[in-house]
């Protein structure tokens, strides 16, 4: 069994042969590789110049921050975020329909039903990577986390915000007219009548949610047979999962109109889960939100 000992930055527990602290990231050794004697006639790098090296921006070169999860715990959360999901609706319609059948057609069931969900799945998500809390509590002690998080966040909402006038376009040239999808109006419906709880449920729970299952769930376990895989397949999914299948016609176009910017979306989250580690993800996930609620009911008072 290998030695353990203490990561000088986070302080879990790791292998002493490690490289790399598998939690935070952080080199093991090289404090002592610094400390090591230059042979005869070696030529060594200024250690200024080397640092310079290591903070060189490469984007297809990955840090390995992502949680060493064992792929029973990324199967459980895939599972409990997406079938989960399903699951809890149905029950709470069920129920519903059963002592009043008219209030399902209502948008307070409607935000009723989702801030159950939510809460539901984030309290059973937390306890199923209970592990996991502690080194990605200790990434938000990091000041560099939010920042990087956050500007992530601000890139999210650009790009994705071409893809969709893009798009918009397309669909105004086709179908005469375009508009968001079924899935952001009934999100757009629900936060004018729960403001408060719409910020809390879909800006904050709701995108945690999804990046555990999602990135640490799916993404991770896709990524173990291939990364390209696990990119394709995660952004195709998250897309999907946004897409109302109960419309037809023209309705329908418009669903696969706005389709493309949550793909794009999917294909960026997983990108940043996949180079910066989960922290990055969930938060450049809520400022997209949360800018999306906060501009939505800026707007709606205005009108």
């Amino acid at each position: 069994m290998n030695e353990k000992i203490k990561c000088k930055k986070c302080g879990l527990l790791i292998d002493e042969d490690s490289n790399i602290c598998p939690y935070c990231g952080f080199p093991v050794h090289h404090e002592d590789e610094d400390k090591t004697e230059p042979l005869k006639g070696e030529v060594v790098e200024h250690p200024h110049h080397q640092e310079t090296q290591k903070r060189s921006f490469n984007p297809f070169q990955f840090e390995s921050r992502e949680f060493k999860t064992s792929i029973y715990k990324q199967i459980v959360c895939f599972l409990i975020g997406f079938v989960g999901l399903q699951l809890i609706s149905l029950l709470i319609s069920v129920i519903i329909k059963a002592v009043n059948p008219y209030y399902l057609l209502t948008i307070t069931y409607q935000g009723m039903v989702n801030f159950a969900i939510y809460s539901i799945l984030f309290g059973v998500l937390l306890l199923v990577i209970n592990k996991e809390l502690i080194p990605l509590l200790n990434d938000f002690k990091i000041p560099k986390t939010w920042l990087n998080g956050i500007g992530n966040g601000f890139i999210l909402i650009v790009v994705s915000t071409i893809v969709s006038m893009i798009f918009n376009l397309m669909a105004t040239a086709i179908l005469g007219s375009s508009s968001v999808n079924n899935n952001e109006a009934g999100i757009n419906s629900i936060q004018s009548v729960y403001p408060f709880a719409s910020i809390i449920i879909f800006g904050i729970i709701g995108p945690i949610c999804e990046e555990i299952t999602y990135r640490l769930g799916f993404f991770s376990l896709l990524k173990r047979a291939n990364r390209v895989v696990a990119y394709v397949g995660v952004a195709i999914l998250f897309g999907l999962i946004h897409f109302d299948y109960s419309t037809t016609g023209a309705a329908l176009a418009n669903e696969f109109f706005n389709l493309p910017s949550y793909i794009v979306a999917g294909v960026l989250l997983s990108y940043f889960y996949d180079k910066y580690g989960l922290s990055n993800s969930i938060l450049a996930h809520i400022t997209n939100n949360l800018f999306a609620i906060i501009v939505g009911l800026i707007t709606t008072r205005l009108i």
